[in-house]
């Protein structure tokens, strides 16, 4: 009996951890760790560092990085402005080259 009970463990010891690993990660970044989500969420994008989620979130940016937005048309027009935040519909949409902001809510700034 106390073989059977050493194989048993041995063989929990060898079998492999089911969801050992974290879950699977649907929106990849690019190479410069760019990451969009949505319809033309950072289409116009050839900076770095930048997060998008929502339609047309960044759609315009050109250089800028370290920028994040989410919802509907957050930093639409931001073109070449650095380390802004938006969070909502419209959110910081009209900005294009300020650096450091930070909107929340609909149409904010």
């Amino acid at each position: 009996m106390r073989t059977l009970f050493r194989v048993l463990f041995y063989l929990l010891l060898a079998a492999p951890l089911v969801n050992a690993q974290g879950p699977p990660n649907p929106t990849r970044s690019d190479i410069d760790n760019n990451t969009a989500g949505g319809s033309d969420a950072l289409s116009e994008n050839q900076g770095s560092d930048n997060t998008a989620f929502g339609f047309w979130g960044l759609r315009d940016n050109t250089t800028g990085a370290a920028n994040t937005a989410s919802g509907t048309g957050g930093l639409l027009f931001n073109t070449t402005g650095s380390g802004n935040t938006a969070h909502g519909f419209s959110a910081l949409s009209s900005n294009t080259t300020g650096g450091a902001n930070t909107a929340n809510g609909v149409s904010t700034l």
